[in-house]
């Protein structure tokens, strides 16, 4: 009995520490910080399609074609590196910064993204903001100002809060 229940639980922590390499999290300059966990599957979708809808929403902003529904922040594109995208988004009012990681991985059915949101400040609450982050980059719902409205099912894993209905007015 010992040795399978020895077996169960190291099967137990390859599948945590398996399902914990998908997400690639930007570190905080804070030990104490808000952030979210959010995995995407998009059925029918390749990577390449949530990529053009996430890029036409941070380049709206520039051009007026898309404002973030959640109190006006500004997302920044740092880096595409391969399936890792990094963005920055800065609150309405300058005040605060997040940073995001996306993960993209095409399966043969559909786009699964791993993203990930970070406070850089001493945070415990953050009102919902690192999970519309997340959300608010590939949503469809009404007052999200979606260009393509792609179908998506969300699994929401470590999160300081994660309500739809804070992430647009």
């Amino acid at each position: 009995m010992n040795q399978l229940c020895i077996f169960f639980f190291a099967m137990l922590a390859l599948l945590i520490s398996v399902a914990a390499d998908d997400y690639n999290c930007p570190k905080s300059g804070n030990p104490v910080h808000a952030g979210c966990h959010v995995n995407v599957k998009f059925p029918g979708s390749a990577c390449t399609s949530v990529q053009t809808e996430i890029k036409k929403r941070i380049d709206g902003q520039a051009a007026g074609s898309w404002q973030d529904p959640h109190n006006a922040g500004n997302y920044t594109l740092i880096s595409e590196s391969g399936n890792l995208w990094e963005m920055s988004r800065v609150t309405g009012d300058g005040k605060y910064t997040d940073k995001i990681n996306f993960v993209y991985n095409d399966d043969s059915d559909a786009c699964n993204v791993f993203a990930c949101s970070q406070s850089q400040v001493f945070s415990i609450g953050d009102m919902g903001t690192n999970f519309c982050n997340i959300h608010d980059l590939y949503c469809k719902d009404a007052g999200c100002g979606a260009f393509t409205a792609l179908d998506y099912t969300e699994s929401v894993g470590k999160c300081t809060e994660n309500s739809p209905a804070k992430c647009t007015p």
